[in-house]
Protein backbone atom coordinates (compact mmCIF):
# COMPACT_ATOMS: atom_id res chain seq x y z
CA UNK A 1 0.00 0.00 0.00
CA UNK A 2 1.07 3.50 -0.55
CA UNK A 3 -0.13 7.06 0.58
CA UNK A 4 -0.06 10.12 -1.91
CA UNK A 5 1.15 13.65 -1.25
CA UNK A 6 0.55 16.35 -3.64
CA UNK A 7 2.11 19.61 -3.30
CA UNK A 8 1.03 22.85 -4.46
CA UNK A 9 0.15 21.15 -7.95
CA UNK A 10 0.36 23.56 -10.63
CA UNK A 11 -1.25 23.10 -14.46
CA UNK A 12 -1.54 25.57 -17.43
CA UNK A 13 -2.19 25.06 -20.61
CA UNK A 14 -1.02 28.20 -22.25
CA UNK A 15 -3.46 30.68 -20.92
CA UNK A 16 -6.11 28.43 -18.96
CA UNK A 17 -4.83 27.20 -15.38
CA UNK A 18 -6.26 23.72 -15.45
CA UNK A 19 -5.48 23.13 -11.78
CA UNK A 20 -4.11 26.20 -9.08
CA UNK A 21 -2.40 25.36 -5.71
CA UNK A 22 -3.74 21.97 -5.43
CA UNK A 23 -2.03 20.24 -2.33
CA UNK A 24 -3.89 16.35 -1.17
CA UNK A 25 -2.49 14.15 1.20
CA UNK A 26 -3.68 10.37 0.90
CA UNK A 27 -3.23 7.77 3.22
CA UNK A 28 -2.42 4.19 3.18
CA UNK A 29 -5.16 2.18 2.11
CA UNK A 30 -7.52 5.04 1.54
CA UNK A 31 -10.37 5.17 -0.69
CA UNK A 32 -9.95 9.08 -1.50
CA UNK A 33 -12.42 11.21 -3.92
CA UNK A 34 -12.44 13.72 -5.91
CA UNK A 35 -15.86 15.61 -6.11
CA UNK A 36 -17.14 19.01 -8.61
CA UNK A 37 -18.54 19.88 -11.52
CA UNK A 38 -17.07 19.17 -14.70
CA UNK A 39 -14.36 21.27 -15.39
CA UNK A 40 -13.08 21.65 -11.81
CA UNK A 41 -10.21 19.98 -12.16
CA UNK A 42 -10.69 16.42 -11.13
CA UNK A 43 -9.68 14.42 -13.98
CA UNK A 44 -6.41 16.76 -14.72
CA UNK A 45 -5.51 16.02 -11.15
CA UNK A 46 -5.88 11.88 -11.83
CA UNK A 47 -3.71 12.56 -14.58
CA UNK A 48 -0.83 14.30 -13.15
CA UNK A 49 -0.87 11.24 -10.40
CA UNK A 50 -1.53 8.82 -12.81
CA UNK A 51 1.90 10.04 -14.87
CA UNK A 52 -0.11 11.54 -18.20
CA UNK A 53 -0.12 14.59 -17.36
CA UNK A 54 3.38 16.66 -16.54
CA UNK A 55 2.38 19.64 -13.87
CA UNK A 56 3.58 23.08 -14.45
CA UNK A 57 4.92 23.11 -10.89
CA UNK A 58 4.33 21.22 -8.04
CA UNK A 59 5.21 18.00 -6.74
CA UNK A 60 3.49 14.33 -6.24
CA UNK A 61 5.25 12.25 -4.06
CA UNK A 62 4.05 8.37 -3.77
CA UNK A 63 5.72 7.02 -0.41
CA UNK A 64 7.80 10.11 -0.24
CA UNK A 65 9.75 10.01 -3.19
CA UNK A 66 8.64 12.46 -5.66
CA UNK A 67 7.79 11.03 -9.31
CA UNK A 68 7.61 13.76 -11.22
CA UNK A 69 9.83 12.46 -14.34
CA UNK A 70 8.90 9.02 -13.65
CA UNK A 71 6.78 7.62 -16.63
CA UNK A 72 3.08 6.14 -16.31
CA UNK A 73 4.46 2.35 -16.57
CA UNK A 74 6.97 2.69 -13.62
CA UNK A 75 4.54 4.37 -11.02
CA UNK A 76 2.68 0.92 -10.43
CA UNK A 77 -1.04 2.77 -10.86
CA UNK A 78 -3.71 0.81 -12.32
CA UNK A 79 -6.12 3.25 -14.16
CA UNK A 80 -9.91 2.57 -14.58
CA UNK A 81 -11.30 4.72 -17.42
CA UNK A 82 -14.25 6.67 -17.99
CA UNK A 83 -14.84 4.37 -21.36
CA UNK A 84 -13.34 1.46 -19.60
CA UNK A 85 -11.52 1.04 -23.04
CA UNK A 86 -11.43 -2.77 -23.27
CA UNK A 87 -10.01 -3.95 -26.57
CA UNK A 88 -12.64 -5.78 -28.51
CA UNK A 89 -10.51 -8.41 -30.59
CA UNK A 90 -9.73 -9.92 -27.52
CA UNK A 91 -11.13 -12.10 -24.87
CA UNK A 92 -11.98 -11.00 -21.30
CA UNK A 93 -9.42 -13.19 -19.52
CA UNK A 94 -7.06 -11.85 -22.67
CA UNK A 95 -8.38 -8.19 -21.46
CA UNK A 96 -7.68 -8.79 -17.59
CA UNK A 97 -4.29 -10.29 -18.60
CA UNK A 98 -3.15 -7.36 -20.89
CA UNK A 99 -1.15 -6.12 -18.21
CA UNK A 100 0.93 -9.31 -17.52
CA UNK A 101 2.27 -8.52 -20.34
CA UNK A 102 4.59 -6.46 -18.97
CA UNK A 103 4.94 -6.57 -15.61
CA UNK A 104 4.98 -10.38 -13.36
CA UNK A 105 2.05 -11.37 -11.18
CA UNK A 106 2.34 -10.82 -7.46
CA UNK A 107 3.25 -12.96 -5.09
CA UNK A 108 4.94 -15.57 -7.77
CA UNK A 109 1.55 -16.67 -9.15
CA UNK A 110 1.01 -17.67 -13.17
CA UNK A 111 -0.52 -15.69 -14.88
CA UNK A 112 -3.28 -18.06 -15.67
CA UNK A 113 -3.94 -18.47 -12.28
CA UNK A 114 -4.13 -14.22 -11.61
CA UNK A 115 -6.73 -13.99 -14.33
CA UNK A 116 -8.67 -16.57 -12.75
CA UNK A 117 -8.72 -15.03 -9.56
CA UNK A 118 -9.58 -11.97 -10.61
CA UNK A 119 -12.42 -12.88 -12.45
CA UNK A 120 -13.66 -14.81 -9.47
CA UNK A 121 -13.11 -11.72 -7.78
CA UNK A 122 -15.41 -9.29 -9.47
CA UNK A 123 -18.12 -12.02 -9.81
CA UNK A 124 -17.05 -13.03 -13.70
CA UNK A 125 -15.86 -16.50 -12.83
CA UNK A 126 -16.47 -18.92 -16.16
CA UNK A 127 -16.46 -16.03 -18.64
CA UNK A 128 -12.94 -15.52 -19.65
CA UNK A 129 -13.56 -16.59 -22.92
CA UNK A 130 -16.24 -14.51 -24.10
CA UNK A 131 -15.89 -11.61 -25.90
CA UNK A 132 -16.16 -8.18 -24.12
CA UNK A 133 -18.98 -6.98 -26.45
CA UNK A 134 -21.44 -10.21 -25.21
CA UNK A 135 -20.87 -8.59 -21.62
CA UNK A 136 -23.60 -5.68 -20.34
CA UNK A 137 -22.51 -2.24 -19.13
CA UNK A 138 -21.49 -3.60 -15.67
CA UNK A 139 -20.17 -6.63 -16.53
CA UNK A 140 -17.34 -4.60 -18.96
CA UNK A 141 -16.59 -2.32 -15.82
CA UNK A 142 -15.59 -5.11 -13.85
CA UNK A 143 -13.83 -6.24 -16.22
CA UNK A 144 -11.75 -3.39 -16.61
CA UNK A 145 -11.42 -3.20 -12.64
CA UNK A 146 -9.74 -6.55 -13.04
CA UNK A 147 -7.63 -5.64 -15.83
CA UNK A 148 -6.43 -2.51 -13.72
CA UNK A 149 -5.61 -4.75 -10.48
CA UNK A 150 -3.73 -7.93 -12.30
CA UNK A 151 -0.69 -6.58 -12.11
CA UNK A 152 -1.00 -5.77 -8.60
CA UNK A 153 -0.48 -2.12 -8.56
CA UNK A 154 0.35 -0.21 -5.53
CA UNK A 155 -2.39 2.19 -6.52
CA UNK A 156 -6.08 2.49 -8.11
CA UNK A 157 -7.43 4.84 -9.93
CA UNK A 158 -10.60 5.29 -11.12
CA UNK A 159 -11.95 8.14 -13.84
CA UNK A 160 -15.76 8.25 -13.68
CA UNK A 161 -15.80 4.14 -14.26
CA UNK A 162 -20.04 4.00 -13.69
CA UNK A 163 -21.03 7.56 -15.36
CA UNK A 164 -22.21 5.69 -18.35
CA UNK A 165 -24.59 3.08 -16.08
CA UNK A 166 -28.05 3.27 -15.18
CA UNK A 167 -28.53 4.62 -11.75
CA UNK A 168 -30.17 1.26 -10.24
CA UNK A 169 -26.82 -0.91 -11.19
CA UNK A 170 -24.64 2.51 -10.23
CA UNK A 171 -25.15 1.94 -6.89
CA UNK A 172 -25.25 -1.65 -6.95
CA UNK A 173 -21.74 -1.61 -8.23
CA UNK A 174 -20.16 0.95 -6.04
CA UNK A 175 -20.79 -1.10 -2.94
CA UNK A 176 -19.20 -3.92 -4.64
CA UNK A 177 -16.09 -1.96 -5.60
CA UNK A 178 -15.74 -0.63 -2.26
CA UNK A 179 -15.95 -3.85 -0.70
CA UNK A 180 -13.29 -5.08 -3.26
CA UNK A 181 -10.76 -2.28 -2.23
CA UNK A 182 -11.06 -2.57 1.01
CA UNK A 183 -10.74 -6.24 0.85
CA UNK A 184 -7.38 -5.67 -1.22
CA UNK A 185 -6.34 -2.55 1.11
CA UNK A 186 -5.00 -1.21 -2.25
CA UNK A 187 -4.97 3.04 -1.67
CA UNK A 188 -7.71 4.39 -4.23
CA UNK A 189 -8.11 7.60 -5.85
CA UNK A 190 -11.94 7.78 -6.97
CA UNK A 191 -13.17 10.74 -9.79
CA UNK A 192 -16.76 11.58 -9.88
CA UNK A 193 -19.79 14.20 -10.23
CA UNK A 194 -21.79 12.63 -7.92
CA UNK A 195 -22.27 13.57 -4.33
CA UNK A 196 -24.39 11.29 -3.63
CA UNK A 197 -21.61 8.42 -4.53
CA UNK A 198 -18.54 10.39 -3.22
CA UNK A 199 -20.43 10.42 0.72
CA UNK A 200 -21.47 6.88 -0.03
CA UNK A 201 -18.00 5.01 -0.60
CA UNK A 202 -15.16 7.34 0.32
CA UNK A 203 -13.03 7.38 3.23
CA UNK A 204 -12.09 11.14 2.46
CA UNK A 205 -13.50 13.46 0.01
CA UNK A 206 -11.90 16.70 -1.58
CA UNK A 207 -14.66 19.11 -3.12
CA UNK A 208 -12.85 20.93 -5.65
CA UNK A 209 -13.61 23.61 -8.04
CA UNK A 210 -12.15 26.10 -10.71
CA UNK A 211 -8.86 24.14 -10.12
CA UNK A 212 -8.83 24.34 -6.70
CA UNK A 213 -9.60 22.47 -3.22
CA UNK A 214 -12.77 24.17 -1.44
CA UNK A 215 -12.29 21.39 1.29
CA UNK A 216 -11.03 17.62 2.31
CA UNK A 217 -12.64 15.59 4.82
CA UNK A 218 -14.85 12.73 5.56
CA UNK A 219 -17.93 12.13 3.97
CA UNK A 220 -19.61 13.11 7.32
CA UNK A 221 -17.11 16.24 8.26
CA UNK A 222 -17.96 17.36 4.26
CA UNK A 223 -21.66 16.89 5.11
CA UNK A 224 -22.72 18.26 8.67
CA UNK A 225 -19.65 20.74 7.88
CA UNK A 226 -19.01 22.67 4.30
CA UNK A 227 -16.05 25.08 4.77
CA UNK A 228 -17.29 27.29 2.21
CA UNK A 229 -20.36 28.38 0.33
CA UNK A 230 -19.50 26.32 -2.62
CA UNK A 231 -19.52 22.81 -0.56
CA UNK A 232 -22.37 23.89 1.33
CA UNK A 233 -24.39 24.33 -2.32
CA UNK A 234 -22.67 21.20 -4.21
CA UNK A 235 -22.80 18.27 -1.55
CA UNK A 236 -26.02 18.05 -1.18
CA UNK A 237 -29.18 20.50 -0.79
CA UNK A 238 -28.92 23.46 1.50
CA UNK A 239 -30.72 26.53 2.50
CA UNK A 240 -28.24 28.96 2.59
CA UNK A 241 -29.25 31.92 4.51
CA UNK A 242 -27.62 35.82 4.26
CA UNK A 243 -27.45 38.79 6.89
CA UNK A 244 -25.63 40.95 8.96
CA UNK A 245 -24.81 40.44 12.63
CA UNK A 246 -26.75 42.66 15.17
CA UNK A 247 -24.22 41.91 18.17
CA UNK A 248 -21.55 40.35 19.02
CA UNK A 249 -21.18 36.36 20.35
CA UNK A 250 -23.00 36.06 23.46
CA UNK A 251 -24.15 33.31 25.56
CA UNK A 252 -26.67 30.96 25.87
CA UNK A 253 -27.07 27.07 27.53
CA UNK A 254 -24.03 25.37 28.23
CA UNK A 255 -23.98 23.07 25.32
CA UNK A 256 -26.42 22.17 22.63
CA UNK A 257 -26.39 19.56 19.66
CA UNK A 258 -25.03 20.29 16.22
CA UNK A 259 -27.06 18.83 13.10
CA UNK A 260 -24.99 15.49 13.26
CA UNK A 261 -26.09 14.89 17.22
CA UNK A 262 -22.47 15.98 18.20
CA UNK A 263 -22.40 18.37 21.33
CA UNK A 264 -21.28 21.70 20.81
CA UNK A 265 -20.83 24.92 22.57
CA UNK A 266 -23.88 26.69 23.42
CA UNK A 267 -22.80 30.36 22.77
CA UNK A 268 -24.75 32.18 19.98
CA UNK A 269 -24.97 35.43 18.08
CA UNK A 270 -27.71 37.04 16.07
CA UNK A 271 -28.13 38.00 12.42
CA UNK A 272 -30.57 40.21 11.10
CA UNK A 273 -31.24 38.39 7.35
CA UNK A 274 -31.06 40.31 4.70
CA UNK A 275 -34.19 42.04 3.15
CA UNK A 276 -36.56 40.30 5.87
CA UNK A 277 -37.77 41.74 9.26
CA UNK A 278 -36.18 38.27 11.01
CA UNK A 279 -33.42 37.85 13.28
CA UNK A 280 -32.03 34.64 13.89
CA UNK A 281 -29.90 33.11 16.27
CA UNK A 282 -26.57 30.96 15.39
CA UNK A 283 -23.69 29.53 16.95
CA UNK A 284 -20.79 31.75 17.89
CA UNK A 285 -18.86 30.73 14.77
CA UNK A 286 -20.17 33.87 13.23
CA UNK A 287 -17.41 35.94 15.19
CA UNK A 288 -18.22 39.11 12.96
CA UNK A 289 -18.93 42.50 14.83
CA UNK A 290 -22.58 43.91 14.80
CA UNK A 291 -23.06 45.28 11.21
CA UNK A 292 -21.21 42.94 9.26
CA UNK A 293 -22.14 40.10 7.12
CA UNK A 294 -22.93 36.38 7.91
CA UNK A 295 -23.75 33.46 5.82
CA UNK A 296 -25.06 30.55 7.04
CA UNK A 297 -26.56 27.22 6.14
CA UNK A 298 -29.36 24.95 7.48
CA UNK A 299 -29.65 21.73 5.86
CA UNK A 300 -33.17 20.36 4.80
CA UNK A 301 -33.41 17.40 7.18
CA UNK A 302 -32.91 20.26 10.01
CA UNK A 303 -35.99 22.08 9.10
CA UNK A 304 -38.99 21.69 11.25
CA UNK A 305 -42.68 22.86 11.06
CA UNK A 306 -43.69 24.23 13.73
CA UNK A 307 -40.63 23.53 15.70
CA UNK A 308 -37.10 24.74 16.93
CA UNK A 309 -35.82 28.45 17.99
CA UNK A 310 -35.37 30.22 15.14
CA UNK A 311 -39.15 30.79 12.96
CA UNK A 312 -40.28 31.85 10.02
CA UNK A 313 -43.13 31.02 7.69
CA UNK A 314 -43.04 30.04 4.61
CA UNK A 315 -45.17 29.27 1.49
CA UNK A 316 -45.46 25.93 0.02
CA UNK A 317 -44.59 25.77 -3.78
CA UNK A 318 -44.27 22.23 -4.91
CA UNK A 319 -43.96 18.47 -3.34
CA UNK A 320 -41.48 15.80 -4.71
CA UNK A 321 -42.05 11.68 -3.28
CA UNK A 322 -38.77 10.47 -3.04
CA UNK A 323 -39.74 7.11 -1.34
CA UNK A 324 -38.63 7.43 2.14
CA UNK A 325 -38.71 10.81 2.62
CA UNK A 326 -40.25 14.15 0.67
CA UNK A 327 -38.89 17.48 -0.84
CA UNK A 328 -40.95 20.30 -0.23
CA UNK A 329 -39.72 23.18 -2.07
CA UNK A 330 -41.30 26.70 -0.42
CA UNK A 331 -40.94 30.06 -1.06
CA UNK A 332 -39.66 32.57 1.52
CA UNK A 333 -38.53 36.54 0.80
CA UNK A 334 -38.02 35.52 -2.38
CA UNK A 335 -35.62 32.99 -2.06
CA UNK A 336 -36.14 28.85 -2.52
CA UNK A 337 -36.30 26.92 0.83
CA UNK A 338 -35.98 23.04 1.12
CA UNK A 339 -37.60 20.54 3.61
CA UNK A 340 -37.13 17.26 3.72
CA UNK A 341 -39.40 15.08 5.69
CA UNK A 342 -40.60 11.78 6.03
CA UNK A 343 -44.39 12.86 7.69
CA UNK A 344 -47.21 11.38 5.69
CA UNK A 345 -48.80 14.38 6.32
CA UNK A 346 -47.30 16.92 3.99
CA UNK A 347 -47.55 21.14 5.12
CA UNK A 348 -49.37 22.84 2.77
CA UNK A 349 -50.28 26.51 1.92
CA UNK A 350 -48.51 28.92 4.30
CA UNK A 351 -46.27 26.82 6.89
CA UNK A 352 -44.20 28.30 10.04
CA UNK A 353 -40.74 26.76 9.85
CA UNK A 354 -38.33 26.28 12.09
CA UNK A 355 -34.33 25.63 13.69
CA UNK A 356 -32.56 25.92 16.32
CA UNK A 357 -29.35 27.17 16.68
CA UNK A 358 -27.36 23.77 16.84
CA UNK A 359 -28.64 23.07 13.30
CA UNK A 360 -26.76 25.93 12.16
CA UNK A 361 -23.76 25.71 9.99
CA UNK A 362 -21.98 29.27 9.84
CA UNK A 363 -20.01 29.80 6.37
CA UNK A 364 -16.27 30.98 5.96
CA UNK A 365 -15.30 33.51 3.00
CA UNK A 366 -17.28 36.23 0.86
CA UNK A 367 -20.71 35.41 0.18
CA UNK A 368 -22.12 36.39 -2.80
CA UNK A 369 -25.33 36.30 -4.34
CA UNK A 370 -25.41 33.11 -6.61
CA UNK A 371 -27.62 30.94 -5.17
CA UNK A 372 -27.93 28.44 -7.86
CA UNK A 373 -25.86 25.25 -7.97
CA UNK A 374 -25.76 25.32 -12.01
CA UNK A 375 -24.13 28.79 -12.29
CA UNK A 376 -21.40 27.76 -9.51
CA UNK A 377 -20.54 25.01 -12.30
CA UNK A 378 -20.61 27.30 -14.90
CA UNK A 379 -18.25 29.83 -13.34
CA UNK A 380 -15.86 26.55 -12.66
CA UNK A 381 -15.84 25.40 -15.88
CA UNK A 382 -15.15 28.79 -17.71
CA UNK A 383 -11.58 29.11 -16.18
CA UNK A 384 -10.43 25.18 -16.53
CA UNK A 385 -8.79 23.23 -19.58
CA UNK A 386 -11.83 21.30 -21.71
CA UNK A 387 -9.98 18.08 -21.29
CA UNK A 388 -11.41 17.82 -17.56
CA UNK A 389 -14.41 16.64 -18.86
Amino acid sequence: MTTIDVEDLRVEYGETTALNGVSLAVEEGDFFTLVGPSGCGKTTTLRVLAGFEAPTSGRVLFDGEDVRGTPPEERGVGVVFQNYALFPHMSVAENVGYGLRFAAPPEGTSKRVRIDELLELVDLGGMGERDPEELSGGQQQRVALARALAPGPRLLMLDEPMSALDARLRERLRVQVKELQSELGVTTVYVTHDQEEALAISDQVAVMRAGRIEQVGTPRDVYHYPATRFAAEFVGDNNLFEGRATNGPGSSSPSNRSGSGEETEGASASVAVDGAETVFEVPTAATASAGEPVTFCVRPERLRVSGGKNRFRAQVASTEFLGDVTRVRLEWNDRSIVLRTSERELPTGTVELGFDPADVRVLNGPSDSKHDRGDRAEEGMESVSTRDE
